[in-house]
C-alpha cells in the first residue's frame, strides 16, 4: 500500500472519530439547556406564584427577582457552561485514542484494533521498527479503514440522559402554560410586577372596575365619554386619570355621577390620543387607550383650467387652495387634490344635487369636468374605516359669458341713394371679446313700382379679415363692394338691409348681433333733377338776401364814417362803437350764410356726380363755383374782423382808421363775390338744366325703345302683361309732360341773358318735342297695348322712340353752342385785355424811362403825373371789363385782378412819389407797376391756353373703385396663412399673384396719371402707401411666404383704396386757398438793372424763349417777340 493511499485512510478514520466527538458535544449541549430549562422555569414560575399570591413589596420582588436571575445564571453556568466551553475550543475536549477506544468497545470486530491501528500508524510516521511485518500492518490497516468507514456511529452516542432532560424541561414548560392559562391576569400582572420590581404597585381591589368605552379608536374632533363603575356594595366615588401621547404625568379629572350611579367625564372635542384608568379608594383600573383618528380631509387641491381653443387664451392654473372658479363656458377643469390619508372614495357634489366621483389613488385624487353652469361645490371623502369628512368648503362656480359681437355700419349712411356705378361701398366696425365666424349680408326689395315687395330677406357672406385679439378684444373694419346691378332695380326701388356678425363660439354656439337696417334707393332722373333744381334756386335767394345784408352792413359803416368826418374827429363815440360792432356782427352772420350754402351746392355736386347727371364741363365749373365759394368763405375776413375788434378797444385814432378801411375794403371784396357768386350760379343753373334735359330725352329714348321691344314681344292673350305695358307707357307719358315743363322753364331761363344763350337753337329743340303730337301717340299706343294691338302700338312706340333721340341731338347741339358761344366770348374778353395789359406795360416804361432821365428835382415831374394818371384810367377801364367777364365766366382767376389792383396801387404811389420829385421812389414804383402788368398778362395768357381743360377727379375715382373691387376678389380667395398647400392652391396662388400684379401694374399707371392731372395731386400721398404694400404683398406670394401680415397688408390695402375713392368727391371741393396770419413785411427795392446784360441781350433772349415756351398761341407769341425786340432796340438808350 503506498503512503498516499495510508495518509487517506488515516484522515479518514479521523473524520469519522471528529464526527462522533461533534455529536456527543452537541447532545451534551442540549442536555444542559434542558436540565437549565427545569430547574429556570419552576424556580421563575414560583417567584410569580409568590408574588400573586402575597404581592410583594418592592423589597420583596426584589429579592425575588435577585434570586430567580441568580438561579437563571446558576443553571446556565452549572449545565450549559461547560458544553459551551469545550464546545469552542476553551476547555479540553476529548481525544480522539478516547474516542476510538470507546468505538472499539462498543463495536467487538473492532475492539481496540482501530485505536491500535492509529497508533502503529503514527509509529511509523516516525520511522520506528516496531518488530511487524510491513505488509500485515498494511493490510490490517485497510481492513480496520473500510470496516469502520461503513459501520453506523449512531449507537456509539448516548442519548437517554439528553430525552430525560428534555422530560424535565417539557413538564416544567406544562406547568408554566397552565398556571398562565388557569391565571392570565394574575400571572401576567405578577410577572410585570416582578420585571418592574423597583416600582411600587397598588394591590388589587376588593372589587372590579368597569370601564366603558374602553380601547377605542375616536374621530379627531368628535365628543368621547368615559363612564366607570365598581362591583362593590358601597357606594365609591370614582374618578379618572389622563395622559395624552406626549405627557409624563396623568392628570386627575374629577367624573359626574349619573342617575344610574355611573361616573362619567365627556370631552367635547377630542383633538389627540390618550390613555386612561379609573381610580376609586386607592385602587386603579387596569389602563386604557383612546386612539384618536383623523378625519379625511383636503390638504392642498390645484385647479388648472383649460380655456376654449376659440378664444386662443393660454392655459392656467390657479393659486393653490384656490377653488373659487371664474371662466368661459367649456373651460375644462382638471383637480388636483392632495390628501390627509388614503381613502376609499371622494366625490365632488354640486349645488344642483350632481355627484361626481373622483379617481383616488393613495392620498390623491383627480376630477377632470367642464364649466358649463353657475353652480356650487364641495369635496366629500370617506376612509377605509368609513369615516366621513365634515364640513366641507363651498366653492363657487361662475360662467363668464362670452359677450355678444357688436357690428356698426360707418357707411354708407342710413339711406344710401344708388348711382348709375350700382355699387354700395360698404364699411363695417365689428368687435367681439374673442372672434368672428361670419358676416352676412340680409336685404330685400322693400318697395318697387313694378312688382310687389319682398317680405322675406336674402342673405350672402361677406369675406371676414384674418384677425387677431388686442387690448382684450378684436376689433376691425371690413371693407366690402356690394353690386347691387344683379338685382336689376328700377327707378323709385327701395331695398332695406343690415349686416349679421357672428362670434366664433363653438361651445354654446354662435352669438350674432345685426346692425340697424340701412336703406338703399334707386332715383329717379326727375327726383335727382327736382332736388338740383330746389338747392340751386335756394342758393341763389339765399346769395341775393346775403347780397341785401352785406349791402345794408356797408351803408351802415358809411354812416358812421360820414359821422366821424362831420365830427371832425377819428375816434369813434359810444354809439357809433355800437354801430360798427352791429355791422361786425351782422358780418359774420352773412359768412356763416354763405358757408351753408356753400356746403348746400357741394353735397349737390357730389350727388350729381355720382348719379352721372351732368357732362364733365358743367361737372368742373361746379368745381369751380366752389372754389369761388371757399375764397368768400376764406379766413381772412375773419382776420380782419378780429384786428377791427382790437382796434376799437386801442385808443390810437391811426389804427383805428387802419382797421376801418382794411375791414370795409375785405366788405366790398364780399360784396363783390356774392355778386360774381350768383351770376355765375345763375348761368350754372342753365348748363345744369340743359345737360338734365338732355339725359332725360336720351333716358326717355332708352325706356320708349325698350317698352317698344317688350311690347313686340308681348302675349297678346296675357292681359295682365298688357296692362302692364299700358302702365309703362302712361308712366312715359308723364315724363314727357315733366319734360316740356322743364324745357319752357330752360328758355324763359335762357331769355335773361340773350346776348350769351343759344336761343335759337333751343327754340328748335322745343319746335321738335312737339309735344301735342307726342302725347297723342303715347296715348294711343297705351290703348293699342291694353287692347292687344301690340305690333301697332310697337311701331308708334318706336317712331317716339326716334323722336326722342332727335330732341336729344338737338338738346346736345344747345349745349355745344352754349359752350362755344362762352368760349368765343371768354377768350375775345381775354385777349383784349391781354392786348391792353401789354400796351400799358409799354407806356409805363416809357414813361419810366422818360422820368429816369429828369434832373433831380425838376419841375417836369409834375408835368409827367396826368400821363400816369391815363394810364392809371385805362387800367381801370380794363379791370372793369375783365369784372363783367367774371360774373359770366370762371375762367377769370382772382389773380389776375389781384396782379392788376398791384399794378393800380404802384401807379397811385408813383404819382405820389412823383408830387415830391422823388425820382428814385417813381422809378421802383413804375417798376413795380410794370412787373403787376406783366403778371397779370401771363396770368391771362394762361387762362387763354387753359379753356377747354376739363378735370379728370371722375376718371380718378372710377379706377379707383374699379381697383377696389379687383382688390377685393383677390382678398377673398386668399388661403389661411401657414400649412403646406396643396397642388391646387399653389395653382391658385399663382393665379392670384397674376391679378395682383395687374393690379399693382394699374396702380403704377394711375400714379403718373395722378401726377399729371391737377386733381391727381391730392392723392399722390394715398397712392404713394398704396403702392409700396402692394410691393410687399406681391414680394410675399413671389416667396410663398403668404403669413398674417401679408393678409393685414391686402386688407389695408382694399381700405385705403376704398378710402381714396371716398375722398376723392370731398377732395373736389375742398378749399384751395390757404389763409395765413397777416404780418408786416419789409422788402428792400430791387437792386439796379444790370445794363450790361441787358446790352449784351442773353438776358432778354433767355426771357424771350423762356415766354415762348409757356405756349401762347402764335398772336400771343409774336406780341411778345415783338415787345421784347423793342425792348432789345431801345437798350442802348439806357
Amino acid at each position: 500500500m503506498s503512503n498516499e493511499e495510508k495518509q487517506w485512510n488515516y484522515e479518514k478514520i479521523l473524520d469519522r472519530l471528529n464526527e462522533v466527538r461533534t455529536k456527543e458535544e452537541n447532545v451534551r449541549l442540549f442536555r444542559g439547556v434542558c436540565i437549565a430549562l427545569a430547574v429556570a422555569i419552576p424556580v421563575l414560575l414560583l417567584i410569580f406564584a409568590l408574588e400573586a399570591v402575597f404581592h410583594l413589596g418592592i423589597t420583596g420582588r426584589t429579592v425575588m427577582f435577585a434570586f430567580g436571575i441568580l438561579t437563571l445564571a446558576g443553571a446556565l453556568a452549572g449545565f450549559i457552561g461547560p458544553a459551551l466551553l469545550i464546545r469552542f475550543n476553551l476547555l479540553a475536549r476529548k481525544s480522539l485514542d478516547a474516542i476510538a477506544l470507546q468505538v472499539g468497545k462498543h463495536f467487538p470486530d473492532l475492539q481496540d484494533r482501530l485505536l491500535n491501528v492509529l497508533q502503529v500508524y503514527r509509529e511509523q510516521l516516525q520511522h520506528r521498527d516496531l518488530g511487524y511485518s510491513k505488509a500485515l500492518i498494511d493490510a490490517s490497516f485497510a481492513d480496520i479503514a473500510s470496516k469502520f468507514s461503513s459501520t453506523d456511529i449512531e449507537p456509539v452516542i448516548d442519548r437517554k440522559p439528553v430525552k430525560t432532560a428534555g422530560k424535565y424541561t417539557l413538564y416544567s414548560i406544562v406547568a408554566a402554560f397552565v398556571a398562565f392559562a388557569a391565571f392570565p391576569s394574575t400571572m401576567f400582572d405578577a410577572a410585570g410586577r416582578v420585571m418592574q420590581f423597583g416600582t411600587d404597585f397598588t394591590p388589587p381591589a376588593p372589587f372590579e372596575f368597569i370601564v366603558e368605552p374602553g380601547d377605542i379608536e375616536a374621530v379627531k374632533g368628535q365628543p368621547v365619554t368615559l363612564r366607570a363603575r365598581t362591583t362593590s356594595y358601597e357606594d365609591i366615588t370614582v374618578n379618572f386619570q389622563l395622559k395624552e401621547d406626549g405627557q409624563d404625568d396623568f392628570d386627575a379629572v374629577n367624573a359626574v355621577s349619573d342617575s344610574a350611579g355611573d361616573y362619567l367625564f365627556e370631552i367635547d372635542d377630542v383633538r389627540s390620543t390618550f390613555t386612561y384608568y379609573a381610580e376609586a379608594k386607592g385602587y386603579r383600573s387596569k389602563m386604557f387607550t383612546v386612539s384618536v383618528v383623523d378625519r379625511p380631509l383636503v390638504r392642498n387641491m390645484r385647479i388648472g383650467m383649460d380655456f376654449p381653443s376659440y378664444t386662443g387664451l393660454s392655459d392656467r392654473v390657479l393659486d393653490d387652495n384656490t377653488g373659487d372658479i371664474t371662466a368661459l363656458a367649456g373651460t375644462k377643469l382638471s383637480y388636483e387634490l392632495q390628501l390627509n390619508k388614503e381613502v376609499a372614495s371622494a366625490r365632488i357634489v354640486y349645488s344642483d344635487s350632481e355627484e361626481v366621483a373622483l379617481q383616488v389613488e393613495g392620498k390623491s385624487a383627480f376630477l377632470n369636468t367642464r364649466l358649463m353652469k353657475n353652480r356650487s361645490y364641495h369635496f366629500e371623502l370617506t376612509d377605509q374605516a368609513g369615516i366621513e369628512s365634515i364640513n366641507p368648503i363651498t366653492y363657487s362656480m361662475t360662467v363668464v359669458p362670452d359677450m355678444n359681437p357688436a357690428i356698426e355700419v360707418v357707411e354708407p349712411e342710413r339711406l344710401t341713394e344708388l348711382d348709375e356705378d350700382m355699387r354700395v361701398p360698404i364699411v363695417a366696425l365689428i368687435s367681439d371679446d374673442f372672434g368672428f365666424s361670419k358676416l352676412k349680408l340680409h336685404y330685400r326689395l322693400a318697395a318697387s313700382r313694378y312688382e310687389p315687395a319682398q317680405e322675406n330677406y336674402k342673405e350672402f357672406s361677406i369675406p371676414v379679415p384674418v384677425h387677431r385679439k388686442s387690448n382684450g378684444t378684436v376689433e376691425l373694419e371690413v371693407p366690402y363692394i356690394w353690386n347691387v346691378t344683379g338685382m336689376n332695380l328700377a327707378p323709385e326701388d327701395v331695398v332695406n338691409y343690415y349686416l349679421e356678425i357672428f362670434d366664433n363660439d363653438v361651445v354654446r354656439g354662435p352669438k350674432s348681433a345685426r346692425s340697424e337696417i340701412f336703406t338703399l334707393r334707386l332715383p329717379s332722373m326727375e327726383e335727382i333733377f327736382a332736388r338740383a333744381d330746389k338747392t340751386q334756386d335756394k342758393a341763389i335767394d339765399d346769395l341775393e338776401k346775403t347780397l341785401q345784408k352785406a349791402q345794408e352792413v356797408q351803408k351802415a359803416l358809411d354812416d358812421v364814417e360820414r359821422e366821424m368826418k362831420s365830427q371832425n374827429t377819428k375816434k369813434l363815440d359810444w354809439q357809433q362803437q355800437k354801430k360798427v360792432e352791429e355791422a361786425m356782427k351782422r358780418q359774420k352772420e352773412l359768412l356763416d350764410e354763405v358757408s351753408k350754402v356753400k356746403e348746400d351746392m357741394r353735397k349737390l355736386a357730389e350727388d350729381l356726380q355720382k348719379q352721372d347727371a351732368l357732362s364733365k364741363e358743367t361737372l368742373d365749373k361746379y368745381q369751380e363755383f366752389q372754389e369761388l365759394m371757399q375764397q368768400i368763405d376764406s379766413p381772412d375776413f375773419e382776420k380782419y374782423l378780429k384786428k377791427m375788434n382790437e382796434a376799437m378797444k386801442q385808443v390810437s385814432p391811426e389804427q383805428l382808421q387802419k382797421a376801418m378801411e382794411n375791414f370795409k375794403f375785405s366788405e366790398d371784396q364780399f360784396r363783390n363775390s356774392l355778386e360774381r357768386s350768383i351770376e355765375l350760379l345763375k348761368r350754372l343753373q342753365i348748363e345744369q338744366k340743359v345737360d338734365e334735359l338732355t339725359k332725360r330725352s336720351k333716358e326717355l329714348a332708352d325706356k320708349q325703345e325698350e317698352l317698344a321691344e317688350k311690347t313686340e314681344n308681348a302675349d297678346p292673350n296675357d292681359q295682365e302683361q298688357l296692362d302692364q305695358l299700358a302702365q309703362e307707357q302712361r308712366d312715359l307719358q308723364k315724363q314727357l309732360d315733366a319734360m316740356q315743363k322743364e324745357m319752357d322753364q330752360l328758355s324763359e331761363m335762357m331769355k335773361q341773358f340773350p346776348k350769351e344763350m343759344p336761343l335759337e337753337e333751343m327754340q328748335d329743340a322745343q319746335s321738335e318735342m312737339n309735344l301735342q303730337q307726342m302725347q297723342q301717340q303715347m296715348s294711343e299706343s297705351a290703348s293699342q297695348c291694353q287692347g292687344g294691338n301690340c305690333k301697332k302700338a310697337s311701331l308708334g312706340q318706336k317712331k317716339m322712340a326716334q323722336q326722342m333721340r332727335n330732341v336729344q341731338k338737338k338738346m346736345e347741339k344747345v349745349k355745344q353752342k352754349m359752350t362755344a358761344e362762352q368760349q368765343r366770348m371768354v377768350q375775345n374778353t381775354l385777349k383784349k385785355t391781354l392786348d391792353n395789359l401789354l400796351e400799358l406795360s409799354k407806356k409805363q416804361e416809357k414813361l419810366k424811362n422818360e422820368i429816369a432821365q429828369l434832373p433831380m428835382n425838376s419841375q417836369q415831374f409834375r408835368e409827367k403825373a396826368p400821363q400816369q394818371a391815363e394810364l392809371m384810367d385805362e387800367l381801370n377801364k380794363s379791370a372793369s371789363e375783365l369784372m363783367e367777364l367774371a360774373k359770366k365766366s370762371f375762367s377769370v382767376d382772382p389773380k389776375m385782378m389781384q396782379h392788376m389792383g398791384d399794378a393800380m396801387k404802384q401807379m397811385q404811389e408813383s404819382m405820389e412819389k412823383m408830387g415830391r420829385r422823388d425820382k428814385q421812389g417813381t422809378g421802383e414804383k413804375q417798376g413795380g407797376a410794370m412787373q403787376a402788368l406783366n403778371e397779370a398778362a401771363k396770368r391771362i395768357a394762361d387762362g387763354m391756353n387753359s379753356q377747354g381743360g376739363s378735370s379728370s377727379s371722375g376718371s380718378l375715382m372710377q379706377q379707383l373703385m374699379k381697383m377696389a373691387q379687383q382688390q377685393q376678389g383677390i382678398n377673398s380667395q386668399m388661403p389661411m396663412p401657414g400649412g403646406k398647400m396643396s397642388q391646387q392652391q399653389m395653382a391658385r396662388m399663382q393665379r392670384l399673384m397674376s391679378q395682383q400684379l395687374g393690379v399693382q401694374k394699374s396702380l403704377q399707371q394711375l400714379n403718373e396719371e395722378a401726377r399729371k392731372s391737377r386733381d391727381g395731386e391730392k392723392l399722390l400721398g394715398d397712392l404713394d402707401r398704396i403702392a409700396e404694400e402692394m410691393q410687399e404683398v406681391v414680394r410675399d406670394m413671389q416667396q410663398d411666404n403668404i403669413n398674417p401680415e401679408t393678409i393685414e397688408k391686402q386688407e389695408r390695402i382694399l381700405s385705403r383704396l376704398l378710402d381714396a375713392s371716398r375722398s376723392m368727391r370731398e377732395r373736389d371741393y375742398e378749399k384751395k386757398r390757404k389763409s395765413r396770419t397777416g404780418e408786416d413785411i419789409v422788402r428792400q427795392s430791387p437792386s439796379d438793372l444790370n445794363l450790361d446784360a441787358l446790352r449784351n441781350g442773353e438776358g432778354l433772349k433767355y426771357d424771350l424763349q423762356r415766354a415762348i415756351d409757356e405756349g401762347y398761341n402764335r398772336d400771343y407769341e409774336n406780341l411778345i417777340r415783338d415787345y421784347f425786340e423793342a425792348l432789345e432796340q431801345e437798350i442802348p438808350q439806357l
